[in-house]
């Protein structure tokens, strides 16, 4: 790539040796790669790895047990590329970032009701997320964490309507959520 002059092919090599990094037990030096790989993808304006890679930083962080930089990342990065792309059933198949912040800001009612959307968007897609963000999202647990929080008539109220709702009102609830998520430096 370096000899062809592919600034953005040399820069997607670094997606690849953050996932051997992870896979070999080095987390912090995936860490590493990865914000250095976001910085070039931003540079070369490479949404598809910048998507990618923001979501493999969250893991990388919630694999360390960081949760705060994990939700940050998944956030701040996997949801608003997402919507930036506009791609309605890759917004379906996120929502649950969307449920984790909302738990984790004590929106529980909030959370109840994104993932009552995703049911009902995954299922009239008919799509599930990818096996890696299956696990972010078990890890989070956000509907359990809801439930727990609100009560089991809370809980259904809120996951009921949530499911009677419009995907683009959904989004504009998590983007609600944005407002107090702290900046990614």
């Amino acid at each position: 790539y370096r000899a062809l002059h592919d600034e953005q092919g040399l820069a997607r090599l670094l997606f690849l040796r953050g996932q051997l990094l992870l896979r070999t037990g080095q987390t912090s030096a995936a860490i590493d790669v990865f914000r250095d790989a976001v910085e070039r993808y931003r540079a070369t304006d490479d949404l598809p790895y910048l998507s990618m890679t923001t979501g493999a930083l969250g893991g990388a962080y919630l694999a360390v047990g960081n949760r705060d930089e994990a939700i940050r990342w998944l956030m701040d990065g996997v949801f608003t590329i997402v919507r930036e792309l506009g791609d309605e059933v890759a917004m379906t198949l996120v929502l649950p970032i969307g449920a984790t912040v909302a738990v984790e800001r004590a929106r529980p009612e909030v959370a109840a009701m994104i993932m009552g959307a995703h049911e009902a968007w995954s299922r009239a897609y008919g799509v599930r997320p990818p096996t890696a963000l299956e696990q972010v999202f078990e890890a989070f647990a956000p509907l359990e964490r809801a439930r727990a929080l609100l009560g089991p008539v809370d809980f259904e109220a809120a996951l009921a309507h949530g499911r009677r709702m419009r995907l683009e009102d959904v989004v504009e609830l998590i983007a609600g959520l944005e407002d107090d998520a702290p900046d990614n430096a």
